[in-house]
């Protein structure tokens, strides 16, 4: 899923958050009932959550072409790593259901605008696992945005440098055990 909200701030730190729009839905109607030679996803989550991406970066500029608004900052969020590097990724060759999607995603918007948010703090994720109406805190989440939005822009967490000693961390645990690999192959082929 994919929703957008509008974050305003004046000059003593007080904060206005408003649901602009959301989708729920974001798999091609195509791809359900696929005619013969046109690729699909696969239900991979990857490619399902770059086509939320896709479907964001046009929802995104329909609103600022509409809304005859500027902008000080557009911030776009996705909690997909490997999205992320794909959207980023210029030299990388992609199949074209990946193709299509990136270069739409960055005709609408700047790459600098995306940026990495930890799924706890991703209201769209509500929109694809589904809500039942009783559900008053996940539709609030949905309707209000992460509590971070609600506060002012400096106070909001850094997830990139987070999840980027996250995965220092695990790349420094698979060298490490890679490392205990080879040494508990060699010790085992030396006797």
């Amino acid at each position: 899923g994919c929703c957008l909200y509008y974050h305003a701030e004046n000059e003593k730190g007080e904060t206005v958050v408003r649901f602009i729009a959301g989708k729920s839905h974001v798999v091609p109607v195509i791809m359900m009932n696929k005619p013969k030679g046109v690729e699909d996803h696969c239900d991979s989550i990857p490619k399902l959550e770059l086509q939320a991406a896709k479907t964001a970066a046009i929802m995104r500029d329909f609103v600022v072409r509409e809304s005859g608004l500027n902008f000080d900052e557009i911030l776009m969020w996705s909690d997909s790593m490997t999205v992320l590097k794909w959207i980023q990724s210029w030299k990388q060759k992609f199949k074209t259901f990946e193709t299509y999607r990136l270069k739409k995603i960055r005709l609408l918007t700047d790459v600098s605008e995306w940026h990495y948010v930890s799924t706890d703090c991703n209201p769209a994720d509500m929109a694809s696992k589904g809500l039942y109406a009783t559900e008053k805190k996940k539709w609030s989440f949905w309707f209000n945005g992460p509590n971070f939005l609600h506060l002012p822009r400096s106070d909001w967490p850094d997830f990139e440098t987070k999840t980027k000693e996250k995965n220092q961390k695990a790349a420094s645990i698979q060298a490490s055990t890679a490392r205990e690999s080879r040494q508990a192959k060699s010790s085992l082929n030396t006797t």
